[in-house]
């Protein structure tokens, strides 16, 4: 509804009683910087498939995966170290003068069963608050004003009335969790939230 339509509706709303003015308003969101435990799931790569594949096929030298797969041993030994880190494999050497072994893990047969890989990670979101329904509000950025602008139009900057700044346990995880989904990823994976951190800074806008 435009603003001449609400003015035209609001005019003689209250019997008795008639408009002789009225003043724009703005409402205050917090744009809040979070930092979340996600745990990302994202496809298994071709080289990364391939490895864990010789693995679970028997073979446990490196030197061996390297020539069954054509790979120089510096791309490999780069593989078996990310691989190692998200904890699909086992790397073990007794001794130096023995060579390395390389095994599955329980959850290196899995990834492999379903070629998705599955890692915990810090991600940083940002997103709207709505500090009077305590809830997310999802609005385009462009539709938000910084307090300078909104002083330059001249609108009223609706008070906050008591409602406290937004900490950890006052937004919603459901919220972030949809908030989460809407993000598009370039891998096509998908991500799940498991812990909000912190809130690493709060900034004030103004929805019109």
């Amino acid at each position: 509804m435009i603003l001449e339509q609400v003015l035209e509706a609001a005019a003689y709303a209250r019997p008795g009683y008639a408009l002789v003015s009225f003043k724009e308003m703005a409402l205050p969101n917090y744009l809040l910087t979070t930092r979340l435990l996600t745990l990302e799931k994202k496809s298994l790569g071709p080289i990364e498939e391939a490895c864990l594949g010789a693995i679970n096929a028997g073979l446990g030298n490196p030197d061996d995966i390297s020539a069954f797969l054509g790979l120089p041993r510096t791309v490999l030994n780069g593989v078996l170290a990310g691989l190692n880190t998200t904890e699909c494999i086992n790397y073990s050497r007794a001794t130096e003068l023995v060579d390395a072994v390389v095994t599955l893990t329980e959850k290196g047969r899995i990834t492999l069963g379903t070629l998705r890989e599955v890692v915990p990670q810090d991600s940083v979101v940002k997103f709207f608050f709505d500090p009077y329904l305590r809830k997310i509000r999802i609005v385009p950025p462009e539709s938000l004003f910084k307090p300078r602008e909104v002083k330059e139009r001249g609108w009223f900057e609706v008070p906050l009335c008591g409602a406290k700044r937004p900490e950890v346990e006052d937004v919603p995880m459901s919220d972030i969790d949809k908030v989460l989904q809407r993000l598009s990823r370039k891998d096509g994976g998908t991500r799940e939230l498991l812990a909000v951190r912190r809130i690493e800074r709060r900034e004030m806008h103004f929805l019109p």
